[in-house]
This record gives C-alpha cells, structure tokens and sequence, in this order.
C-alpha cells in the first residue's frame, strides 16, 4: 500500500536569493507579474521586452551561477517561444521555465512546448493564487520512492531528507508508482526493478507516456533485468553509493 503526504515540508532555502527572469514584450504584465512575485518574497527579478534579450540575459546569468527561473511569453514580437525555450534548455537543461500566456492549454503549440521541457503554465489573466501554488511546487525538491523493499525506502528516503530533498511519497510496486506520480507530480522518481504484480519497466513505460520529461533513477540488483534505458535518468547497481545519487539529483534534477 502506497503512502503520501498532504503537508509537504518546505526546504530551507530563501526565496529573495533566487533569480527570476520575465521574458515579456508588454512591460504592464511584466510589472504586474513582478509585482505578484515580490508579493511571494522573491526580489531578484529581472525584465526582458523580447526573445532575443531573454536568452542574453539568461546567458548572463547562468554564467554568473544564477539559474534562474523563467516566465516566456508564448508570443513574442521577435522569435518564437518554442525558439527561445529551446536556447534556454540548451544553455541549461534543468532550467524551470513557465509558459504565461492568454492561448489555451490544449493548443498544439503550447503541448509542443510541454514536450520540449516547460515546467507549466500561467494563464492570463494573472491570478495572484496561480502563480503562488506554481512557484510553491519549483521551491521544493520533491521526490517519490518506489521499492518493494521498505527498509530500503526508508533508508533511501532518510539520507535524501537529510540532505533537504523533499520525499512526498512512498510505494512498493510500479503500479502504485505511477498513480503516485500522476497525483502528485514529483520533479524524480527513485525506481526499484524487481517487484511484485507490476514491476519497474511496468512504471517506466506508464510514467514515461504520462510525461516524456519525467526523471526516473533506477535502483537495481538485477543489471541484466531488462528495461528500456534510453528512458531513464540514470541507472545505479545494487549495492550503491548513495553520495552519487544526492548529488545526481541535487545537481542535475533539482
């Protein structure tokens, strides 16, 4: 039986030390959006009126170690968003990017987006609420973990949370993984192979159909277990050195 969690603990960072980068040619939304977000607590922001300008400054600011995290306006009066939110992934894959826009989620264009890498999307109007529920899910490293196993949960769920990644659910088969998964939307998923009635390549295919984008980390004791594994993060042998796993997640997903 899976378990999640309601409450989800917060990490112990400051939401004022985190760059914002608008990327929006009407500088009234832009300022309204900026305004919201220091309503939040986040004082790092920064205005771009056109594509071209937001990839510069975007440049500039991962090369300063300052990723921040990105509004794009779907409509732009220089390059597409679709060009931009390439540039941008490619500068620094990991990077959150929000698409803000009056078109309509379902929109071919913006699902393209969606399957390229964007984080989610703000409708316009702006609704204060949205946004805060948006940037409360990019504040956490939240994770779920999947093992048939549960000492091994456990354990592997202590060590993250001691190193501020936030676990928000549990479970013990690859069913159970992929409902958690699409309930709660984790930014990973710590994976085991070998399990009972529904097992890891079961969840890999159903998360992976779910969300091209979702970052699954394999933990194993069977290397010849067979699996696709173009279509996972990473892939860790059984006995495992869970330093590499922190910083993998830490560093790449998080």
């Amino acid at each position: 039986m899976f378990s999640y969690y309601r409450n989800i603990p917060k990490m112990l960072t400051n939401v004022a030390d985190r760059d914002i980068l608008i990327i929006e040619d009407a500088e009234p939304l832009a300022i309204l959006l900026g305004k919201y977000l220091k309503k939040l607590g986040y004082k790092k922001i920064h205005h771009c009126k056109n594509g071209t300008l937001g990839i510069r400054k975007f440049q500039e600011l991962v090369e300063s170690n300052n990723v921040p995290v990105v509004f794009l306006d779907y409509y732009l009066p220089d390059i597409t968003a679709l060009l931009v939110l390439k540039q941008i992934l490619e500068i620094h894959p990991s990077t959150d990017v929000i698409i803000e826009t009056a078109a309509n989620e379902s929109e071919s264009g913006i699902k393209r987006l969606f399957e390229l890498g964007a984080h989610s999307y703000l409708p316009k109007p702006y609704e204060f609420e949205k946004l805060k529920e948006i940037m409360n899910t990019l504040e956490d490293c939240q994770g779920i973990v999947i093992d048939d196993d549960p000492d091994m949960v456990d354990s592997i769920s202590n060590i993250l949370e001691d190193k501020g990644v936030c676990i928000i659910g549990k479970g013990s088969n690859g069913e159970e993984a992929f409902q958690m998964f699409k309930k709660l939307r984790p930014k990973f998923v710590i994976l085991d192979m070998k399990m009972p009635e529904y097992d890891g390549a079961y969840a890999i295919k159903k998360i992976k159909n779910e969300d091209p984008n979702a970052k699954i980390i394999v933990l194993t004791g069977y290397p010849e277990y067979a699996f696709d594994k173009n279509e996972v993060t990473a892939v860790f042998i059984k006995p495992f050195n869970t330093d590499e796993i922190v910083s993998l997640i830490q560093n790449t997903i998080c």
